[in-house]
């Protein structure tokens, strides 16, 4: 009777605890996760969205699409196939991957470089860091820039005015908000001013306005 007792004990704890942790598959009772009920507000785990009470996840992109057009930015138009075609199998898979929505979809097609549409889906592009707001490494790559290009000037008032720029552009990227990925731009290119010149189109135009203003203000004093 006692070993009885023990296992009918055993086998109802056991049946508890499946109930309170969801065990058995389905929805489970639980709420906010996917094919699960809505919480209180419509809101759902994160991916996931509401939709007549139930969380589902959002339609997905045309992955062919997104593969392609990535492809191109990373390569061009007029990349070899054998170069091309491996890019785009890539960027298809990452694309399903990490279920690329339609909408994130449609502002990464609006995109024209790969630092802006890793600001549409960051998860596509593991290797470009957006997140970071410290502007202490994009004027370090800005110094060594300017360091480069002017390493056989030994006049003294280009030494001062090249401090005075770099001290401008440095507030400005503080204070002006300078977009991540123009940062992330500056930190990939090659410290040559040739090789930022890919950068220049991820300048808003304000953004320009204000470093124009700062680099004749630092110019004049």
């Amino acid at each position: 009777m006692r070993r009885t007792a023990r296992l009918a004990l055993g086998g109802l704890l056991f049946t508890m605890a499946c109930t309170r942790s969801g065990g058995g598959g389905g929805s489970g009772g639980g709420s906010g996760g996917e094919r699960q009920p809505c919480r209180t507000g419509n809101t759902c785990d994160s991916g996931f969205i509401c939709l007549s009470d139930r969380c589902v996840r959002p339609p997905q992109a045309d992955c062919i699409v997104v593969g392609n057009h990535v492809a191109s930015l990373k390569l061009g138009n007029y990349a070899p196939v054998e170069e091309r075609q491996p890019t785009i199998a890539k960027y298809q898979a990452a694309c399903a991957k990490v279920h690329v929505t339609q909408e994130q979809g449609a502002c990464l097609l609006e995109t024209r470089d790969e630092w802006s549409a890793a600001t549409c889906v960051p998860a596509m592009f593991p290797e470009i860091k957006l997140t970071a707001d410290d502007c202490r490494p994009v004027v370090a790559k800005i110094t060594a820039m300017i360091g480069e290009a002017m390493n056989n000037v030994a006049d003294p008032n280009m030494a001062r005015m090249r401090d005075k720029l770099i001290k401008a552009l440095g507030d400005s990227c503080v204070q002006d908000h300078w977009p991540p990925a123009m940062k992330a731009c500056i930190l990939a290119a090659p410290a040559t001013g040739a090789g930022m010149n890919g950068c220049e189109n991820l300048v808003p135009k304000d953004l320009q306005q204000r470093l124009t203003e700062r680099m004749g203000k630092a110019m004049q004093e």
